[in-house]
């Protein structure tokens, strides 16, 4: 099933019409959000968590872009806080054309090393998946919302532990 979906947005890709304006190459997003999550580190659980995240990305096809991502995450908890930088790539698909005012969703996908310091120091790599809507507030820029589903995999001094969760991102994207 995951194969047929994956065959149907790359067939929709190729021979989509141009979704963005013409010539747009690339697109750059600054991003921060609302996350709820979960640790199974110690019986901790995650109760502030702030992001600021910055993506690039590069346009395959007028509705495939590729991209590159760095995020900050600043987690306080009791007795535990911490500061994780998320380095990755991924990509992101649009199911619409562009205009002034047109709301186009898209679903997008990372994979990110994740590198955690603070209460204590943790490795590891992470996966998001997700979706959201661009509102263009001209043809080359616009507002998005998008939630994503997280799970990262890390280790500290010898012990294992994963983190799951979802984010709900806020921000601008400009396309040149």
């Amino acid at each position: 099933m995951k194969r047929i979906a994956l065959s149907f947005i790359l067939a929709s890709a190729v021979v989509a019409p141009s979704a963005f304006a013409e010539g747009s190459k690339v697109e750059a997003s600054v991003y921060g959000n609302l996350s709820s999550s979960t640790a199974s580190y110690s019986g901790a659980t995650a109760v502030t968590s702030t992001v600021i995240g910055l993506t690039g990305g590069y346009y395959i096809t007028p509705k495939l872009v590729v991209n590159a991502l760095v995020m900050v995450n600043g987690t306080e908890t009791s007795g535990y806080d911490s500061q994780t930088l998320n380095i990755g790539g991924g990509v992101k698909f649009y199911f619409g054309n562009s205009a002034k005012n047109a709301v186009v969703p898209f679903v997008l996908g990372d994979i990110v090393i994740v590198s955690t310091s603070g209460t204590s120091s943790a490795t590891g790599y992470g996966m998001q998946a997700g979706g959201g809507v661009s509102y263009f507030i001209t043809e080359a820029l616009s507002a998005d919302v998008t939630g994503k589903l997280t799970y990262n995999s890390m280790s500290s001094s010898g012990t294992s532990f994963t983190t799951t969760g979802g984010l709900v991102n806020f921000g601008l994207t400009a396309r040149f």
